[in-house]
C-alpha cells in the first residue's frame, strides 16, 4: 500500500474507501429517512489527500431540523467513527438542513458539527445540542462541495446546493485567515498554503475553489519572489517530499507572507463586510 501518493476518493487505498462506505452506512442508519445527502470535499475530493496527515472532510444534508436528542446521537456516532478511522487524520463533518443547502443563508445554520476539538466535549456530554448554531466558514465549504464535491449518498451536489454569494464566500475566507493566525508556529504549512488560498479567493474575479496544493502553485506564479521560498517549502512538506528537518521555515517569513496577503485581501474583506452584497 502506498503511503505517500496523493489520493482522491476514486483511487484511495482500499481501507479508506471502505471507511467512507462505513461512514455513509452508519450515518444512514442513525439519521434514517432524514438523510438527504453525504458529500466528500477538501483534499480527498480534489486529489491532494495524503494518508499520513490529511483530514477527511464531509458535509451531510438532512431534510428537516433535528431534535436535540437526534443531534447528540449523530454526534456520538461521529465520535465512534473517529475512533475507528484507519488513518491518522481525523474526520471533519458538518450536518446542515436541506433548506439551507438549497437557499444559502449566511452565516449558515447547522445541526451537528464534529472535528477533533469537539471529540472529548461530545464524549463528556459537554455540548448543548438544544442550541441552534451557525458558522460563517461554511460558505467556503459549501462552495467547494458544490464545485468539486464527491457524492457518497444523494443527488449530485450541484443539484442540491444552491449558489454561495460572493460576500459570504469572502467573509468565510477572512474567518479562515484569522483562525490560521493561531497556527503559525504549530501548523506552518496550513498557515502558508491557507493564506495562498485566501489570496486567490480575494483577488481573482472568479469564485473557484482551490485545494492547498493548487493554491500554492498559483501563488508561486503571482506573489513577489521574496515569498517563494516559504511557499515552495510548504508545498514540499504538504506533498511529503521534504520533512521539517529539510527546510528552514521561520515564523518571521510566514508572518511576512501573511501580512502581504492581508494587505492584498483587505479591500475584498471590507467590501464583503460593509455591503453584505454580491460583488457586481
Amino acid at each position: 500500500m502506498s503511503r505517500s501518493r496523493p489520493q482522491s476518493v476514486a483511487d484511495a487505498d482500499r481501507d479508506l474507501r471502505q471507511y467512507l462506505i462505513r461512514i455513509a452506512a452508519t450515518l444512514g442508519d442513525k439519521a434514517g429517512d432524514a438523510l438527504t445527502g453525504l458529500y466528500v470535499h477538501g483534499s480527498l475530493a480534489t486529489g491532494s489527500y495524503h494518508r499520513e496527515r490529511s483530514s477527511i472532510d464531509l458535509i451531510a444534508v438532512v431534510s428537516r431540523k433535528l431534535t436535540p436528542h437526534e443531534r447528540e446521537g449523530i454526534a456520538r456516532v461521529f465520535v465512534r467513527l473517529s475512533d475507528e478511522r484507519p488513518v491518522p487524520g481525523d474526520i471533519w463533518i458538518t450536518v446542515v438542513q436541506e433548506r439551507y443547502a438549497r437557499a444559502f443563508e449566511h452565516p449558515m445554520p447547522y445541526e451537528v458539527h464534529y472535528g477533533p476539538a469537539w471529540h472529548e466535549r461530545i464524549r463528556r456530554g459537554a455540548v448543548e445540542f438544544a442550541r441552534d448554531e451557525t458558522s460563517a466558514d461554511l460558505a467556503a465549504k459549501v462552495l467547494e462541495v458544490r464545485q468539486r464535491g464527491v457524492t457518497l449518498v444523494g443527488p449530485p451536489p450541484e443539484s442540491l446546493f444552491g449558489p454561495v454569494p460572493w460576500h459570504a464566500y469572502v467573509n468565510a475566507l477572512e474567518v479562515e485567515f484569522g483562525s490560521a493566525r493561531r497556527s503559525v508556529a504549530k501548523q506552518p504549512v496550513y498557515a502558508i498554503l491557507g493564506a495562498c488560498r485566501v489570496l486567490h479567493g480575494t483577488t481573482t474575479p472568479s469564485m473557484k475553489s482551490l485545494n492547498k496544493d493548487e493554491a500554492g502553485v498559483w501563488a508561486l506564479q503571482t506573489v513577489p519572489r521574496m515569498y517563494h521560498s516559504a511557499i515552495n517549502d510548504a508545498l514540499q512538506l504538504y506533498r511529503g517530499t521534504k520533512s521539517l528537518d529539510d527546510v528552514v521555515l521561520t515564523e518571521r517569513d510566514i508572518i511576512a507572507l501573511r501580512e502581504y496577503v492581508r494587505e492584498r485581501s483587505q479591500n475584498a474583506f471590507d467590501r464583503a463586510s460593509d455591503t453584505g452584497e454580491d460583488d457586481e
